[in-house]
């Protein structure tokens, strides 16, 4: 009938979870998608709380006593929908949603992305450009008839000597850093155009190369006698850090020489730890000091110098994490990382890292030996006796690499690791003006240069251009390829007409720039650039 027909039709049409208003009253925890206030006042005077059966006080407070007010509280539906895709897509962590772009913090944190990453492709960009003046590998005798060998030899070489000419650096500022009699170190920040000069004794300035302008002055705070020996930037990528080793053992670490723009701060920074990295050094004792050595990819401090061991420090954990023995009588003078990397794995490999491994450090000595540790082991290494290496050899064992050089007569004044043309090199150079290039798997050196006949006082190596420069007590500075072809020789500051360069105490190149610093024993410091 037409009557069963409406009915069939009415039950069909208030099927359970359709959207049938009877079966949203009927549902108590459904909550509305919108209210006005009008509603809401309504409700509170009729008692009801909106969209249920509960008492109103879920959404109100009660009013005060004498007063009919109440305090109305909006309530709206609370949306899943970002947890659910931040899950589908792997997550984010809470650091990372909270460095919103448009934030003071995430506006420092994009920045210093971007400064970076232009960073270091400008620096992949400058080594793929002189990779041309790398050390040539020895090469065979050359046979007739191969003109276009010939060809390509000579169109390398004009090459070649268009980069070289390239590189012939100009005194682009001279800063006079007033109140220091003297310039003992130098280090310029990787990402930003700020160097740090640091006295002899106590005092350490930070300057701004754009406005060739001295921003902060500050005391290092050593005790009276007591000289400072080492520098380092660290955590330069975000928050810059200034690391300072002095020759009683400390190392005091510095924070706020830069603000978060980047700019050179002109206010006096703080100082955020400190900790004695070798106890056993006695301050004023002749000799190197403290020496040390950071790795920014494992967040270890290697120190040593004038004292009986080498300690390795994890400051990320702020425990000693190994001791060696010196193993001479002479004192430790450089500390060099057999190893290298780039976080953005642009300027090496697409791993990001070269080098024969990030535990190995080489040490310099005052009597011009030089020694391989493994910071993985307890004791030192040693070298094998060539009866030794001969019966291994014979019995098919793997041949044991050498761990001690002695070719040097003199101190050593820097050690660096270089991997130009694809081959990890360790470049070292001693005052009697020798400089060698050395493959830590072989007994002797690679290349020995006769860089100077006076004295050699500082020595500096590029990360990127297969380039180094000297300096001599004797005024003057040299810069050359690796493979000891002179490009040219300062003696005079361009900047001050007449003015002999002082004797050299102290040299750095930029790590990624064609930049150049010289400090000597008084108070102006060249920069040069091509």
């Amino acid at each position: 009938s037409v009557s069963g027909g409406m009915s069939n039709l009415e039950s069909s049409r208030k099927m359970p979870g359709g959207t049938d208003p009877d079966h949203l009253q009927d549902n108590e925890n459904e909550m509305p998608l919108r209210r006005i206030a009008s509603d809401y006042m309504s409700l509170l005077r009729s008692g009801s709380s909106p969209g249920s059966k509960t008492p109103a006080s879920t959404i109100a407070s009660k009013p005060a006593p004498g007063s009919d007010q109440f305090k109305i509280e909006y309530i709206l539906p609370k949306s899943t929908f970002f947890e659910w895709k931040r899950d589908a897509f792997g997550g984010i962590d809470d650091d990372t949603m909270k460095l919103d772009n448009l934030s003071p913090e995430g506006a420092v944190h994009a920045y210093r992305e971007r400064r970076n990453m232009n960073m270091h492709e400008m620096s992949r960009r400058i080594g793929e450009r002189y990779a041309i003046l790398a050390p040539k590998p020895p090469q065979p005798k050359e046979q007739a008839g191969l003109f276009l060998d010939e060809e390509v030899n000579a169109a390398a070489e004009a090459t070649s000597t268009a980069r070289k000419q390239e590189l012939g650096l100009r005194q682009s500022a001279l800063l006079i850093n007033e109140g220091f009699d003297r310039t003992s170190m130098l280090k310029f920040h990787p990402y930003e155009d700020a160097l740090v000069v640091a006295s002899g004794s106590d005092g350490i300035s930070v300057w701004d190369l754009n406005a060739s302008a001295r921003g902060s002055t500050f005391k290092n705070q050593n005790p009276k006698g007591s000289r400072m020996t080492s520098t380092h930037w660290i955590n330069e990528m975000s928050t810059s850090l200034f690391l300072v080793g002095s020759d009683d053992g400390s190392v005091r670490i510095w924070d706020g020489l830069l603000e978060n723009n980047g700019k050179v701060s002109t206010e006096l920074p703080s100082l955020c730890s400190a900790f004695f990295a070798a106890p056993d050094l006695v301050a004023g004792t002749r000799g190197s000091g403290l020496v040390t050595e950071w790795q920014p990819f494992s967040g270890k401090l290697m120190a040593g110098g004038n004292c009986e061991s080498v300690y390795c420090w994890d400051l990320g954990s702020e425990q000693r994490v190994s001791t060696f023995e010196r193993k001479s009588n002479a004192c430790i003078t450089t500390l060099t990382t057999a190893w290298d990397y780039d976080p953005y794995g642009q300027v090496f490999a697409s791993e990001g890292y070269r080098g024969f491994g990030p535990d190995i450090v080489v040490a310099g000595y005052s009597d011009g030996c030089m020694k391989v540790f493994d910071i993985r082991v307890k004791s030192p290494l040693s070298n094998m006796s060539p009866a030794d290496n001969f019966s291994a050899r014979r019995s098919g064992r793997r041949r044991t690499p050498p761990t001690e050089f002695a070719e040097h007569k003199s101190w050593i004044v820097d050690t660096s690791f270089t991997n130009f043309g694809g081959r990890n090199e360790i470049i070292s150079g001693s005052v009697g003006g020798e400089v060698k290039a050395w493959d830590l798997r072989l007994s002797s050196s690679l290349r020995t240069l006769e860089v100077q006949r006076s004295p050699l006082t500082a020595l500096a190596t590029h990360s990127k251009i297969p380039m180094i420069a000297s300096g001599s007590h004797a005024q003057f500075i040299k810069v050359l390829t690796l493979d000891g072809d002179a490009l040219q020789v300062m003696r005079y500051h361009e900047k001050k007409s007449g003015h002999r360069i002082g004797p050299v105490s102290c040299l750095e190149f930029h790590p990624h720039k064609p930049l150049l610093a010289a400090g000597a024993t008084d108070c102006h410091i060249g920069i040069y650039s091509p």
